[in-house]
């Protein structure tokens, strides 16, 4: 079986057998990509949220949206997350160490379909959109698929990243049927912030130093082995305490009161709304 063997370095077509209880990745290896989706995900909220606090006037300033214009260069993220996600795809193929690199490369190869369609194409494209949720849906394909042993304390994190990347799907998915709505738009933003911030624990926790271990937990070759749940436990709790501080900050940033409120509201009222299609200038009577 696939599962049961490591492509070998230099090598790339020969196959041997493993250890079934081979470590599921590297502190590197989720601290790249968890950086990624938390600023990611927090450059989105910083905009969506403030896309709620002017609902009332600008419902056509995110709708439909994946992407945001950077004030520097405008397909700054697009392009960004394009080059980070071949990047990625390119250095596990090239150095593959086991089968489950070849599964984290098909995964950034799907956010790299997905980033460089978002490059081609407006920010509110529902193609573009579809398309997230479908790179969404194969990551969680393959975390939940994976190939190596999640009997370990790793399995229990990588079952709660599963719930992560599960939300940005459920998340995106509601911004494609609803797209004028600006809390399903808040609410995928904090889940892709919340995944990487999960990315970043699970690689300290698993991967980083060793104060960091938790109680009962020792490392091994297979990785970190418990002698009580409590490692579990500890788990749960970390992962709440996160969905907790994310959702404070998204609704610390929607219920922000909005000081340039007015100077937009009578700047859309006075020309065409951001996001129009048509360019249809509003009634001098209403004005």
């Amino acid at each position: 079986m696939v599962t049961g063997y490591y492509i070998t370095l230099n090598r790339p077509l020969a196959l041997h057998p493993r250890s079934p209880q081979k470590k599921m990745g590297t502190l590197i290896g989720h601290l790249l990509p968890g950086a990624a989706f938390t600023l990611l995900g927090l450059w989105h909220l910083l905009h969506t949220s403030a896309a709620y606090r002017l609902s009332e006037s600008s419902s056509s300033f995110s709708n439909g949206r994946t992407w945001f214009p950077s004030p520097f260069l405008k397909q700054a993220e697009p392009a960004l997350l394009l080059l980070f996600s071949i990047m990625s795809a390119v250095f596990l193929l090239l150095h593959p160490s086991s089968a489950a690199d070849l599964e984290h490369a098909a995964m950034f190869f799907h956010f790299a379909i997905y980033s460089a369609a978002a490059l081609l194409s407006i920010p509110s494209s529902p193609i573009v959109a579809a398309l997230a949720a479908s790179a969404f849906a194969q990551e969680l394909l393959l975390l939940h698929l994976h190939s190596i042993d999640h009997s370990r304390l790793e399995g229990h994190y990588h079952r709660l990243m599963e719930l992560a990347v599960g939300a940005c799907l459920a998340s995106t998915i509601a911004t494609i049927a609803c797209p004028a709505s600006h809390v399903a738009a808040v609410v995928r933003s904090a889940t892709v912030a919340a995944q990487g911030l999960w990315f970043v624990i699970s690689g300290f926790v698993l991967w980083g130093p060793t104060w960091l271990t938790p109680e009962g937990c020792s490392t091994t070759a297979g990785g970190l082995a418990c002698s009580t749940g409590g490692a579990a436990a500890t788990a749960n709790l970390q992962f709440s305490g996160m969905v907790a501080g994310v959702s404070a900050l998204a609704a610390t940033l929607c219920l922000l009161p909005e000081r340039k409120g007015v100077e937009y509201r009578q700047l859309v009222a006075s020309g065409r709304r951001c996001g129009d299609v048509g360019g249809e200038k509003p009634d001098p009577g209403q004005v």
